[in-house]
């Protein structure tokens, strides 16, 4: 009985510890299924495509209509955008609106967020 008892306490605290790692994972999936898509920048007229697999297309309209390329990522609750070309990265704080049609991006250390529509 002793025995069973021991199992049984084992079988929950194993259970117990991982189950909070597939709620944070589904949280996480969740949040960048948001942001899968096309989104202009209303200040700009800048897009963005992030897609699924982790990569983006950023086309900036001041600069003839320029086109970067790199990757995305979502860590600790921030966007985390890559320019592997430039070796730089950049680290966002970001809210959605309106449905998830909105999306509220500050650059860590800035004041302001930009606002970005989802566009398709």
């Amino acid at each position: 009985m002793k025995k069973l008892l021991v199992l049984c306490s084992i079988i929950l605290l194993f259970a117990v510890a991982f189950s909070g790692c597939t709620e944070f994972d589904t949280q996480t999936s969740t949040n960048g299924d948001k942001f899968i898509g096309a989104w202009q920048e209303t200040a700009t007229g800048n897009t963005g495509v992030y897609s699924r697999d982790g990569t983006y297309v950023f086309t900036y309209a001041n600069c003839g209509e320029c086109q970067y390329t790199g990757t995305w990522e979502l860590v600790n609750g921030r966007l985390i955008i890559i320019y592997p070309d430039e070796g730089l990265s950049y680290t966002f704080d970001y809210y959605f609106e309106n449905n998830d049609g909105t999306l509220y991006k500050r650059l860590v250390g800035e004041d302001h967020y930009d606002i970005w529509y989802r566009i398709a």
